[in-house]
């Protein structure tokens, strides 16, 4: 198994749009992946009904294929059918149980011959209610016609799916040592010209077969695994060597959170400090804050002889006394740094304040001075105020 595919994954990123796999087109198929995933049903059946008797003769869903994944199904009165899964939740291929969420259904009803007929469906839960009413030559009211359903929703973390969950990242490039020609073909021609003459090189044939092995072999052991130990030298790139990372930069993450976002996270972590420039300090949160961060301001004061406001010093500006670590209240809004930060939609409570709370505090703990404040906040005021070395008082309109 190795000897046949050691040299051959990871696909390495490359070659032409025609011949190959570029990053740009990796990219574009990890979005469409997480676009479908968005955007389909999770499950779609067809039944019929007539009278009491409601009957599923087609299901699909994320659940399975097949009657044996479907609901059950039941008669509520004439026109009214309902549909319930047995658990809160559907099974994934570990046998866990993942909570499902309905956020849409649409009921397609039958044409009965005669009359128009108004579908209507409701949903609590994991529970299905289909109406099918009629309006013509037959009255007006509710009929026994059977339909499709379709269902819209999340399973377990499905509406949390980003790129990254299927190995996309807008930073990836082309591979500039087997982006175009793999390391393994390189040696299967090296192997060929050793065996001789007397040896067959059309392709199909054991003695190729055996090359080919040998060849995927040794572009894993060799070259492969040289690029690979490159690789995790780096948190930005690494992955066997993820823990390692986290352990040396002293970066804590939340349980379940998915090796790509903490790569993202060590990497932003990692840089040797410039020093805490407004302009550093704003390209780092970019890095670190994606899409929830917006902007970070401080308070400089005019000049050196005109601070900012809120500066306080005994006998000149007197501070207040629960801040005066012995010799009164010595401090100033000069060097704190606001940062404005925004929740994303499908972003959770848990997600956003680990976030700002962990990873931002850690960052702006190591990036700024021991003088320095820090908060962090949403539109233009505190949402909570982070930086242990600042007050209350500090809050900006």
């Amino acid at each position: 198994m190795f000897g046949a595919l050691g040299g051959v994954l990871p696909l390495r990123l490359g070659g032409t749009a025609t011949n190959g796999w570029t990053a740009a087109q990796h990219a574009r198929v990890a979005a469409d992946l997480v676009a479908v995933g968005r955007t389909t049903p999770i499950a779609t059946f067809s039944f019929t009904k007539v009278g009491a008797a409601v009957t599923i003769t087609d299901y699909r869903g994320r659940n399975g294929t097949g009657l044996a994944y479907a609901p059950t199904p039941s008669s509520i009165g004439n026109g009214h059918a309902r549909f319930t899964w047995s658990l809160p939740g559907w099974e994934n291929e570990s046998g866990d149980l993942q909570p499902v969420v309905i956020t849409g259904a649409r009921l397609s009803a039958v044409f009965n011959g005669t009359d128009h007929i108004s579908p209507g469906i409701t949903w609590s839960g994991v529970v299905v209610d289909t109406y099918t009413e009629s309006h013509g030559a037959s009255g007006n009211g509710l009929v026994d016609v059977g339909g499709t359903v379709r269902i819209w929703g999340t399973v377990g973390d499905s509406a949390r799916r980003a790129i990254g969950d299927y190995a996309g990242d807008p930073n990836k490039r082309d591979s500039t040592t087997e982006g175009t020609t793999p390391y393994a073909d390189g040696i299967l021609r090296d192997l060929q010209a050793q065996r001789g003459s007397a040896y067959s090189t059309k392709t199909g044939t054991l003695v190729d077969c055996e090359n080919l092995a040998l060849a995927r072999f040794l572009a894993g052991v060799g070259p492969r695994n040289a690029e690979k130990y490159r690789a995790n030298m780096f948190p930005g790139t690494s992955d066997e060597r993820l823990p390692y990372w986290e352990k040396f930069l002293a970066v804590p993450f939340a349980a379940d959170e998915p090796k790509w976002q903490r790569r993202q996270k060590l990497a932003a972590h990692y840089p040797v400090s410039e020093g805490p420039k407004i302009e550093v300090i704003r390209a780092r949160c970019t890095a670190l804050l994606g899409d929830v961060f917006v902007d970070v301001t401080t308070s400089a004061g005019a000049d050196l002889a005109n601070p900012p406001t809120l500066t306080f010093w005994p006998g000149i500006n007197p501070g207040p006394a629960d801040y005066d670590l012995g010799g009164g209240c010595w401090a100033s809004e000069r060097d704190h740094y606001f940062v404005q930060v925004q929740q994303p939609a499908g972003m959770t409570d848990g997600e956003f304040l680990q976030l700002v709370n962990v990873q931002l505090f850690r960052m702006l703990d190591d990036l700024l001075p021991a003088t320095a404040t820090f908060s962090w906040g949403i539109g233009g005021g505190f949402f909570l105020d982070i930086s242990r070395l600042d007050f209350t008082g500090m809050t900006p309109s």
